[in-house]
């Protein structure tokens, strides 16, 4: 969820080097890290939408999970939520009040 967690970060961490790291990310499926640090933190955010609706705390904005999650724009963070979804934030909302 930190929004400055890169590639170089991942690789400290596993205590690797970047290239062995990304090529290693790159077999997944094809990906790269930022698609596959988004794929998680959708999936992720998606639960907590989920929770929230049940829970009845619809009062948060797209704004307040795309910061939580990690993404520094609105348009990365939709960009990344059609690509996993194939939908938009907004329309996931509705989709999830609806059922």
């Amino acid at each position: 969820m930190n929004e400055d967690y890169t590639l170089k970060s991942l690789s400290n961490d596993l205590k690797s080097n970047v290239t062995y790291v990304s090529k290693a990310i790159n077999s997944i499926d094809g990906q790269n890290f930022y698609h596959l640090i988004n794929a998680y933190r959708i999936e992720d955010l998606k639960k907590e939408m989920q929770n929230d609706l049940k829970k009845a705390e619809q009062n948060y904005t797209l704004e307040y999970y795309y910061t939580k999650y990690g993404f520094k724009s609105q348009s990365t963070f939709n960009k990344a939520f059609k690509r996993n979804t194939g939908m938009t934030p907004s329309d996931y909302l509705i989709n999830i009040k609806s059922n």
